[in-house]
């Protein structure tokens, strides 16, 4: 499923249904907040199946995560003088395995 309803930011959900396993869930938006940025922000979700999870003796039941991909230039630049350089970049994640 795609989501486009505005120029500076688009949302995909990609479900997910294994038969043997479980359902889960993966999002994705980018957007833009400046001309100067980018990112991208992740979440997944993944629920096994009762006896899956039992079977397979696994740690989490539910598996889930999220990732934030982000720079910017120009955060303070225009106060200051043309040869300085700066700029911000974040790329982190967290999963719950």
């Amino acid at each position: 499923i795609y989501i486009a309803t505005q120029e500076n930011w688009d949302l995909e959900l990609d479900p997910q249904i294994r038969t043997n396993r479980g359902f889960g869930l993966y999002s994705t938006l980018r957007f833009l907040d400046s001309p100067y940025s980018t990112g991208e922000l992740n979440f997944g979700a993944f629920r096994e199946n009762s006896s899956y999870f039992h079977d397979e003796n696994l740690k989490n039941q539910t598996h889930y995560g999220i990732e934030l991909k982000y720079s910017r230039d120009d955060l303070i630049k225009s106060l200051l003088s043309d040869n300085f350089q700066e700029g911000l970049w974040i790329d982190a994640t967290y999963l719950n395995d």
